[in-house]
């Protein structure tokens, strides 16, 4: 797949998640979050060669896209503790972010639920508790709740992570 064709598949990706997130949360679709996702993947793009040879990206790669488009959803909405940016994240947020990437490359039916109770369970192994807001320096997450009691915003993260995932290794996305 070329380079092209892989950035508007991602791109198509982004807009179609961003409809279905502005649905979801009962309003309309932000422009802002469709150019930041789009930034977030170009940065991705700009630094990697295009190998035809292997599957889209590694797990850290892939990693790194879902991290900054996550993080570009978190700018869009103006969220309280956004995450820091891939190269600024500690070692645990990215073996976090790694480990979920793997769960979906190794089970692609995983569901959002499946995928949001892995998390978890990573977060808390890590030493993370759950706490009002997102805060890395003292390893509280606001999401350390089962699923079900996830906002619709936070659930819609969950879903953009498991198809940004989805798409960086061409697994069809429900």
């Amino acid at each position: 797949m070329s380079d092209i064709s892989t950035r508007m598949k991602a791109l198509e990706l982004a807009h179609a998640q961003v409809g279905q997130d502005a649905r979801i949360m009962g309003g309309e679709v932000n422009p802002t979050l469709v150019v930041t996702t789009a930034e977030a993947y170009e940065r991705y793009m700009t630094g990697q060669k295009a190998n035809e040879d292997r599957l889209n990206m590694g797990f850290s790669q892939a990693a790194m896209v879902a991290h900054e488009v996550i993080r570009a959803l978190q700018i869009a909405h103006n969220e309280e503790g956004i995450a820091l940016p891939w190269h600024d994240v500690t070692p645990d947020i990215r073996e976090s972010c790694k480990i979920g990437v793997k769960r979906v490359y190794d089970n692609p039916d995983i569901t959002v639920e499946e995928l949001h109770q892995s998390w978890c369970d990573t977060k808390l192994a890590q030493g993370w508790v759950w706490g009002p807001v997102r805060n890395a320096e003292l390893k509280q997450h606001h999401c350390l709740v089962p699923y079900a009691d996830l906002s619709a915003h936070d659930k819609s993260k969950d879903l953009l992570f498991l198809n940004t995932v989805k798409a960086c290794f061409n697994i069809p996305i429900d």
